[in-house]
This record gives structure tokens, C-alpha cells and sequence, in this order.
């Protein structure tokens, strides 16, 4: 299994984050670089173990999170993990 950590304070500006996860993710040439590309993404995952370290409750990273969380939830080959 693939483990991805995904550190908040290193993904600041909206364009870094979704290049990091395209590159870290191996996401498909058609991620369009926003949300519903990233979920769509995220449910077609197999063998993932995401960690997302220090990821605020408010802003675009939160927004984020509520994606990941809710593809995860509809994709068994994904974990995911929290730390604070």
C-alpha cells in the first residue's frame, strides 16, 4: 500500500496543493485541478493510504478534507488517517 502524507503547512497556496497531488497521488492527465476532479480521482484510488498532518477545520484545506474524506468513505482500497 502506497502511503501519501499530505502536511498542511506545506500546501499554502491552492495551485501547490493540487500539483503535489497530482504528483504524490499519480493522479490521471484529465485531473482538472479542483474539487470535483479530486473526488472523482480519489474514488478511482486502489491500495492509498493517506495522511493528512495539521489540516485546519476552515479554508480551502478544510474544504479539501471534506472531499477526501467523503471519497474515502466511498472507496474501500483508500485509508485515511489525521494527525493534528
Amino acid at each position: 500500500m502506497k502511503r501519501v502524507e499530505l502536511i498542511a503547512s506545506q500546501l499554502t497556496e491552492k495551485e501547490t496543493l493540487h500539483d503535489v497531488l497530482a504528483r504524490e497521488l499519480q493522479l490521471p492527465e484529465w485531473y482538472g485541478r479542483n474539487l470535483d476532479a479530486l473526488y472523482d480521482c480519489l474514488t478511482e484510488l486502489k491500495d492509498v493510504e493517506l495522511v493528512l498532518i495539521g489540516w485546519p477545520d476552515e479554508g480551502y484545506l478544510a474544504k479539501v478534507r471534506r472531499v477526501i474524506v467523503d471519497a474515502v468513505w466511498n472507496n474501500e482500497h483508500v485509508t485515511l488517517r489525521s494527525i493534528d
